[in-house]
């Protein structure tokens, strides 16, 4: 599986104008190689990859809503497949607010930095 990341700049939701996950000698080469006048933003991702198998079950750590719901599960449960009705793995991967170290994914550790695309207007 491929993914292509793309960068908008300014318009880009994961716009950041300083890129400030880059440091030191990091960010100057960003600056040189991408920088506008010594100034160059990025746009910033951190993927995230979610399995589901053919049971309903998901990576991630969720509550146990099948208990008490204060237990952390390895794994979560996409309750359509059962038709219990509680979806663990949802779309955002996010399964409750009462804990936000809850997720029904495995988020990558690093950060993916995306320079801005250069379109030429006419």
């Amino acid at each position: 599986m491929k993914f292509y990341y793309d960068c908008r700049g300014e318009d880009d939701l994961r716009w950041d104008k300083t890129c400030s996950v880059l440091k030191g000698a990091q960010l100057k080469k960003w600056q040189d190689l991408f920088g506008d006048g010594g100034n160059a933003g990025c746009c910033v991702y951190q993927p995230k990859v979610q399995v589901l198998d053919n049971w309903g079950w998901c990576n991630g750590k969720c509550v146990d809503s099948l208990t008490d719901g204060n237990d952390q599960t390895a794994g979560c449960y996409d309750g359509k497949v059962g038709n219990t009705g509680n979806n663990e793995c949802g779309d955002y991967g996010v399964y409750t607010d009462k804990d936000p170290n809850s997720h029904s994914n495995t988020i990558f550790k690093s950060k993916v930095v995306v320079p801005p695309n250069k379109i030429e207007k006419p």
